[in-house]
């Protein structure tokens, strides 16, 4: 008997030490706080993004025309310069005074005129980094320019110009008819892409709305881009809803 209890000491040590591991990992697991629902939502948008899901894109956004498109972030209307227009897409930099000053005073504003716009250039949205510029380019110059590219140009001017003024108003029905409502198109230029979420974290802007700042990694074929940003999120009823129209986002 003596002997017994001798061996089985160590095997009686080694099963309540590992009992005790166990348990202490099922503890430390239940105890870890759920994540905040706000960064759900914006968890669920980036990841929407990458991969094309259109249909949850769509769910998780705001269709309330007042709260499409926020507090305008031009102080005065933007000067544009060097226009790229390549058959339905367009580009033009700006450079503006800014009601946010921690956003750039830089940027393009990215125009399309295509089947869903019914033959008018319509605004995507205004991108805030300058970097922004090369990627679009990438994009439109493997397309030929036209002589109808530059014809095009005094109207993709006067719709951008309308969009910042009625933005300015805060007229909400004039930027709703010259917004190009991406969340309902299939996007065919967009190639699908693997995204993880680095970080996310609630906070606030200039303009005191609530925002989930963010820093995600874009897996592309053959390089890895690290983006930092942050969406815009508003409260419909008890439901929180993301504002997709000027998406904030920098390398």
């Amino acid at each position: 008997m003596r002997h017994w209890r001798a061996r089985s000491r160590p095997l009686l040590f080694l099963l309540f030490g590992s009992l005790a591991l166990l348990l202490g990992a099922g503890l430390r697991g239940g105890s870890a706080a759920p994540e905040d629902p706000r960064c759900t939502l914006a968890r669920s948008f980036l990841t929407a993004m990458a991969v094309k899901d259109m249909a949850t894109v769509r769910r998780v956004m705001t269709a309330d025309p007042h709260h499409l498109f926020g507090p305008c972030t031009f102080a005065a209307l933007p000067t544009f310069s060097d226009p790229m227009i390549r058959g339905t897409r367009a580009i033009l930099h700006w450079s503006a005074r800014m009601t946010d000053p921690g956003l750039p005073t830089h940027g393009i504003l990215v125009l399309s005129n295509d089947e869903y716009t019914h033959g008018a250039w319509q605004v995507i949205q205004p991108y805030y980094y300058p970097e922004m510029a090369s990627i679009y380019h990438m994009r439109l110059l493997p397309r030929l320019h036209t002589g109808a590219d530059d014809k095009a140009l005094p109207k993709v001017l006067d719709a951008a110009t309308r969009f910042v003024k009625a933005w300015q108003a805060d007229d909400t029905t004039t930027m709703r008819a010259l917004w190009y409502d991406w969340p309902h198109t299939d996007r065919k230029e967009f190639i699908p892409f693997r995204l993880s979420v680095e970080t996310l974290a609630v906070s606030s802007n200039a303009y005191k709305e609530t925002t989930v700042a963010y820093t995600v990694k874009c897996h592309y074929p053959f390089y890895t881009v690290t983006y930092h940003g942050a969406l815009v999120l508003l409260k419909e009823g008890t439901t929180w809803k993301l504002r997709g129209t000027d998406m904030e986002f920098r390398k």
